[in-house]
């Protein structure tokens, strides 16, 4: 599994964690919202900023 960073159509960028994501893929994305609360936001991947490994244990 990986985690990635992901810029959204709508300029939104969060991370989720998959086995392999692709731009145009529709995804759910963690973020914080303007409170510094947790949230969630489902839209289409624009750009992969960002792809870290995993290490399975």
């Amino acid at each position: 599994m990986k985690r990635y960073v992901v810029a959204l159509r709508d300029g939104t960028v969060g991370d989720l964690y998959a086995d392999t994501v692709k731009k145009g893929d529709l995804v759910t994305v963690w973020l914080r919202d303007a409170d510094g609360n947790p949230t969630y936001i489902t839209e289409i991947v624009e750009k992969i900023i960002k792809e870290d490994e995993l290490l399975d244990f």
